[in-house]
């Protein structure tokens, strides 16, 4: 799992878009799609729906965003 981390982090860096030979295509970014590039278990990585998506959406609705 580690090296398939390395792979997306440094294509990421390197072309702007996340890819690895043990990794599925990452899809773009969607607010109206959410999806995320899940590592670890069975297979290394998956993408799938977000799976705390009703949980994200409060922090959304709240308001609240990280102070800098």
């Amino acid at each position: 799992m580690s090296d398939t981390f390395i792979d997306l982090v440094a294509s990421f860096a390197r072309t702007g878009v996340p890819a690895a030979p043990a990794a599925p295509a990452v899809p773009v970014f969607a607010p109206g799609r959410a999806s995320a590039l899940i590592l670890g278990g069975p297979g290394v990585a998956r993408v799938a729906e977000l799976p705390k998506q009703r949980q994200l959406r409060f922090w959304d609705e709240a308001g609240w965003g990280p102070r800098i």
